[in-house]
């Protein structure tokens, strides 16, 4: 649900340094602020809905149903956040498996039964609800405040918020969504079916990719938010650097073997689609840069989201140009399509290096003329 209105990035870089500073009430009130936004917005979704507005194809009743999936959602993303920025990967794996259990055993049989649009939404939203309540009761338990006392402090806590900062870590959540899905949107619009399909095809490395990095994300983000909040801007580089090119390195390596073993598959398994070999290579490629892209990341934690929002813009509109000018020199369509993808992955990281470097070089400069 955009992202809070931001105030979820903004949950995520701060949550970790309150809880290992034993910041509890600060804790709870950055938590219910992110809950908060996420009603407001629901809110709004809800009106726009029940005033009978639609967009495009999109009933009012599939908006509804939209706003409703995407409210609880974002709950449950908000209240494992606390088991997240604990570092206790456990206990989040339990809650994420706990809400996929209660789906399987719940929300399946009754849209298996109903086969409707309602039979699939409603009974998800069900499960995640309760198990957003679940865990909010025991973070409450934890934070030693009450959720009406907690509510209170997110309220009030407004009137403090950095809005510009929020409005940026909005933008930037939209920025990255583009960023990301601009060669699947170019491909439904620019290639006919056949080769869409191959595309389709092959993108599935892509897809695979943002799976992946949310998981390694999920560990990785709190740790450098936790660095910085308790031991500065060198501890967290340090851990950046060494996730970033040690996940690129890891992934750049892997991907040969892989990419014949892929061949193998597709050619055994998956004739039809041979024509998409070509492009497995680049997005390959592109993959192994978006999972490492933890600079990304540490800008956003050191408080640099409107440079992370620009490098992003920068990044997604000089490969659009270059793909409507060139087509990166492609043979077909399609590859075209993914030297953009790829170019739009490895120059995001390697910008958003360059500036983390500066930046951690100009903190460290502070930091050893005030000592």
């Amino acid at each position: 649900m955009l992202s809070s209105f931001g105030m979820f990035l903004d949950l995520q870089r701060k949550l970790p340094g309150y809880l290992a500073l034993g910041q509890r009430r600060a804790a709870a009130t950055i938590i219910w602020q992110s809950l908060l936004g996420t009603v407001a917005i629901g809110i709004v979704g809800v009106a726009f809905a029940s005033a009978g507005l639609s967009f495009g194809s999109i009933s009012s009743t599939a908006v509804l149903l939209g706003v409703m999936h995407g409210v609880v959602q974002q709950a449950f993303l908000i209240q494992t956040t606390e088991s997240r920025s604990s570092n206790d990967p456990l206990r989040f794996s339990m809650q994420s498996i706990a809400r996929a259990l209660g789906i399987l055993l719940f929300a399946v049989p009754i849209s298996i039964e109903f086969g409707t649009a309602l039979s699939v939404v409603i009974p998800e939203c069900f499960v995640t609800g309760v198990m957003a309540i679940s865990i909010s009761h025991n973070t409450a338990k934890k934070m030693s405040l009450s959720h009406r006392r907690a509510a209170l402090l997110g309220v009030r806590s407004f009137r403090r918020m950095r809005w510009g900062s929020t409005l940026s870590l909005l933008l930037l959540s939209l920025a990255v969504t583009t960023s990301s899905s601009m060669d699947r949107w170019l491909s439904s619009l620019t290639l006919q079916p056949a080769d869409f399909a191959e595309y389709s095809f092959a993108s599935i490395t892509m897809t695979a990719a943002f799976a992946l990095q949310g998981l390694i994300n999920a560990s990785v983000f709190p740790m450098i938010a936790k660095r910085s909040a308790i031991h500065g801007v060198r501890s967290a580089y340090r851990l950046a650097l060494l996730s970033a090119f040690g996940t690129l390195g890891i992934f750049l390596v892997a991907i040969v073997p892989a990419i014949y073993v892929a061949e193998f598959l597709i050619l055994q398994l998956y004739p039809k689609y041979s024509d998409a070999i070509p492009l497995i290579p680049i997005l390959a490629i592109a993959a192994a840069f978006r999972i490492s892209d933890f600079w990304s990341s540490f800008l956003v934690i050191r408080d640099r989201e409107k440079t992370s929002l620009l490098i992003n813009m920068v990044a997604a509109g000089t490969a659009f140009v270059i793909w409507l000018l060139t087509r990166f020199g492609a043979r077909t369509p399609e590859a075209g399509i993914a030297y953009m993808a790829a170019f739009v992955a490895a120059s995001t990281y390697v910008i958003s290096f360059i500036f983390s470097h500066i930046h951690f070089r100009s903190s460290n400069a502070e930091i050893t003329v005030a000592t």
